[in-house]
């Protein structure tokens, strides 16, 4: 019997590691190799700022992230690295140097558009769940 539950018990931190997250609203976030990365799968009304909002959620409720913590697009909209046949955006908390030479955020070089599309584009954790509010997912 104990060999029995050590087994159904990594069965389920298998199962765990191997599933996404869920933000709210139906979307889903999945963990990718390095550190504080992960994306955001497509969901419901796919637009830029539900991927922000999706992606600030995540920061914040799963890796403890204040509201001025930069969240950095790592990877624009393509093809899910975590998982085949999805569309995501890549996210982290940590960006490196080559992602830092990349930044920039709303406001700067005449910028005031929010991206899924450029590597490098960063908002604050509050500034993307601002996104969320009146949306359904807040």
């Amino acid at each position: 019997m104990r060999v029995l539950s050590v087994v159904y018990l990594g069965s389920l931190i298998v199962l765990a590691l191997a599933s996404p997250l869920s933000a709210q609203g139906g979307w889903h976030v999945n963990a990718l190799p390095g550190d504080a990365r992960f994306e955001v799968l497509e969901g419901p009304s796919a637009t830029a700022q539900a991927y922000w909002c999706a992606a600030g959620q995540h920061a914040q409720r799963q890796m403890a992230a204040k509201g001025g913590t930069r969240i950095y697009l790592l990877n624009a909209l393509g093809n899910a690295k975590a998982k085949s046949g999805v569309r995501a955006v890549g996210f982290t908390i940590a960006p490196d140097d080559s992602l830092l030479a990349k930044s920039v955020a709303p406001g700067q070089n005449g910028n005031y558009s929010v991206s899924v599309d450029r590597v490098g584009f960063t908002l604050t954790v509050i500034h993307a769940l601002n996104f969320c509010v009146g949306s359904g997912r807040d």
